[in-house]
């Protein structure tokens, strides 16, 4: 959507350029290509649009018109907390996963995933470099586009180069508006493109015209001698670079290899490719994330020392230890990532379940538990498996304190309980109109108001029991729980008048 908005304007921009820069035939040769490029550019999206079907194409639609505006309101609440001195270049995707806005993960439909980018040039310039980076961005590129312009207006410039320095003066005007509407530019591909073409239009603004003879490739104001040292140097810190991409390359293959064992179940496999991984990769983070994945899944608690596994200095450890060491990794580089609290939360409570099935205290894991699955419900509200989890706990702690004669504490994990799901509910309410597959779920609902039925039961408060058992078989009126315990309450005949 925005794409298309942007090049018909870029595209007219061409035009009235070539009508003011050229003359006779060329100006007609000019405006006349920029209009097919336009027309062919215009129906091929047309064309790929059609092919896909409706639904999709009606998302698709919602996902680029919702999608980046709501991006942006993210970024920008990331800026406030340091607009001016930025947190860094390459933070934006660390830090954001805080600020992201719940309508992101609904437009997206998925929570396992990650912004790398805002969307907007300006406002990445801004959030790592603070007002001093983003003046410097728009300092180059403002630059830019006003010596092109100049030069293009400039009456002793050669018409035979008009021509290029007007493509070059188009290309970079559409480049960097395209660069506020998409993350295109901080790609290999089309970044590399759009930067060495702002290159070339700052030489060809900068060229005298009047002037000839041969030009100093490396223009440094050196002597022989310091300019060959300066070459060297040079040619050093581009192999180093060359050398470090390969690296990261092969680290890559091991990623991808280590996956696709970890999909099988393959543990040892896993965790012997996943330790081939190199620290400078962008998928490193994700590696140790997934490590922890592995050892939760495995989670075999026998102590043994396993160096394959990560074991050092011969210390014994199990797979819960290994994970918590691994998802403290993850912490460390990237405090947000993913659903990184999440499974943190799942494998406390496994851990609690291990405990409590082998005679041992589960308290401390169950709290590490819900610390983890509050935080985060902050990141990622609207993920449905949160609340269901921290109903669960609360629910298994009230009962708890309840068949040990503390009441009070009983009525408090019950609350907390029935809390978890209200909040869930409201979120499904709320958030209604992005028709998101998981909130409209009539079972996800209709369990949901099971749960919430149960704390109430738990609670003694009868009536709103019933009326949330109601309202999840209204939700799904074959949902065999519900059912079941709206029966029970209803023989048991435990309504008063005093009842709520």
């Amino acid at each position: 959507v925005f794409e298309i908005m942007l090049f018909a304007p870029v595209m007219a921009l061409f035009v009235i350029s070539a009508c003011l820069v050229l003359s006779g035939k060329r100006r007609i040769a000019a405006a006349g290509l920029a209009v097919l490029c336009a027309a062919a550019c215009l129906g091929f999206s047309r064309t790929a649009s059609d092919r896909l079907e409706t639904s999709s194409r009606d998302y698709r639609m919602q996902y680029q018109a919702k999608f980046v505006p709501e991006t942006w309101k993210g970024a920008l609440a990331l800026i406030k907390t340091q607009p001016w001195i930025g947190s860094g270049p390459g933070s934006f995707q660390v830090r954001y996963p805080a600020f992201r806005r719940p309508e992101i993960l609904l437009i997206e439909r998925r929570h396992n995933t990650k912004t790398d980018h805002p969307e907007n040039e300006i406002l990445e310039q801004w959030a790592d470099g603070g007002v001093v980076g983003l003046l410097l961005w728009l300092w180059l590129f403002g630059a830019l586009l006003y010596r092109g312009w100049q030069r293009l207006r400039d009456p002793s410039v050669d018409r035979r180069d008009s021509g290029y320095l007007l493509a070059l003066f188009a290309s970079v005007a559409g480049a960097a508006a395209m660069m506020n509407v998409s993350a295109a530019s901080r790609f290999v591909m089309s970044g590399w493109s759009i930067y060495f073409i702002a290159g070339l239009m700052g030489a060809a603004g900068l060229a005298e015209s009047d002037r000839s003879g041969p030009v100093l490739a490396l223009p440094i104001p050196f002597g022989k001698a310091l300019r060959g040292i300066s070459t060297l140097l040079v040619l050093l810190a581009a192999s180093g670079a060359g050398w470090q991409f390969l690296r990261i390359f092969k680290s890559d293959i091991h990623h991808n290899m280590a996956v696709y064992f970890s999909k099988k179940a393959q543990w040892a496999e896993a965790l012997q490719e996943y330790a081939k991984e190199y620290p400078g990769a962008g998928a490193y983070v994700m590696a140790q994330y997934f490590r922890g994945n592995v050892f939760g899944d495995r989670f075999n608690m026998t102590k043994v020392y396993d160096p394959a596994s990560g074991d050092i200095n011969n210390e014994a450890r199990d797979d819960y230890e290994r994970a918590v060491d691994a998802y403290e990794q993850v912490s460390r580089l990237a405090p947000d990532y993913v659903q990184l609290h999440y499974q943190i939360g799942s494998l406390h409570l496994r851990r609690a379940g291990w405990a409590d099935s082998h005679d041992q205290a589960a308290g401390p894991y169950l709290e590490r538990a819900l610390a983890s699955f509050a935080r985060y419900g902050a990141i990622d509200p609207v993920f449905a498996p949160s609340y269901q989890r921290m109903w669960q706990i609360y629910m298994g702690l009230g009962q708890k304190a309840k068949a040990a004669g503390q009441a009070e504490a009983a009525r408090k994990y019950f609350s907390e309980a029935a809390a978890s799901q209200e909040n869930y509910l409201s979120l499904c309410r709320k958030y209604a109109s992005f028709n998101d597959p998981a909130l409209a779920d009539p079972r996800t609902k209709a369990a949901a108001f099971t749960n919430l039925a149960g704390a109430y039961f738990m609670l003694e408060r009868w009536r709103d029991s019933q009326a949330a058992y109601l309202q999840a078989l209204a939700a799904a009126p074959d949902f065999s729980e519900a059912k079941r315990n709206l029966a029970a309450l209803r023989k048991k005949a435990l309504f008063s008048d005093k009842s709520r």
